[in-house]
């Protein structure tokens, strides 16, 4: 198989077991790269289902999630349009008071709270096959 920029010329039939938030990624980098993708999910198809409140608790993407969402097209949508600005940790006190700890105290960025089940749904509309 030649490799051009350390990548296959050649187009692969890859299979991707689980569509969670994992491997709807790796499945959306793959066929960035040519490749043919099928992905398999043991669970109903999220984008289809109705969203059951409650069932996870959202998801702190710090740079390096951003960086993988970017990098697969997703991250302006997910943080312009759902994102929740996260600057701090609140700590509590055994008196009562709270205090902040700032994420990144030095350049001011902060994490964004997303939704799972949107970020997820989100992921399995690129061009895969959903089995």
């Amino acid at each position: 198989m030649a490799l051009q920029n350390g990548h296959s010329k050649k187009q692969l039939d890859v299979v991707v077991v689980g569509g969670g938030l994992v491997g709807s990624l790796e499945a959306l980098y793959l066929a960035k790269r040519g490749h043919r993708i099928r992905l398999y999910e043991f669970r109903e198809d999220i984008r289809y289902t109705p969203q059951a409140r409650g069932r996870s608790i959202n998801l702190a993407l710090s740079v390096r999630g951003r960086r993988a969402l970017k990098d697969v097209g997703v991250e302006t949508h997910m943080i312009e349009e759902h994102g929740i600005p996260m600057k701090a940790r609140r700590i509590h006190r055994m008196d009562g008071s709270t205090y902040a700890i700032p994420y990144d105290a030095r350049t001011k960025q902060c994490i964004y709270s997303v939704g799972r089940n949107y970020l997820n749904a989100r992921l399995l509309q690129g061009n895969l096959t959903f089995t």
